[in-house]
């Protein structure tokens, strides 16, 4: 990843706070529940939306009991001075069975 000076970097420094993680972990702390979050890479030719759509569907597939994504970050690869697939890399949220 090339690093821009003066953008950030990270979810934080782009003013995503934590507090969403907290307050859910605060939430289950009301029951018995653990939750667990996974990192996923999700790439679309048409648009940031759908790529987040691709990887929701493909986790819906393989994981059970999703109670949110976060989208961590986003960037599109270039092919010929155009852009040829947009990606985002998203935190998965489930509930251990």
């Amino acid at each position: 990843m090339i690093s821009i000076p003066g953008e950030p970097r990270s979810a934080t420094e782009r003013g995503f706070p934590m507090d969403h993680l907290y307050k859910e972990a605060a939430a289950m702390s009301e029951g018995t529940q653990v939750a667990r979050v996974t990192e996923i890479i999700a790439e679309s030719p048409k648009g940031f939306e759908d790529a987040v759509q691709v990887g929701f569907k493909r986790a819906v597939s393989t994981l059970r009991g999703i109670t949110g994504l976060r989208i961590m970050e986003m960037r599109v690869s270039v092919k010929e001075n155009k852009i040829a697939t947009y990606r985002v890399k998203m935190e998965v949220i489930f509930i251990l069975d």
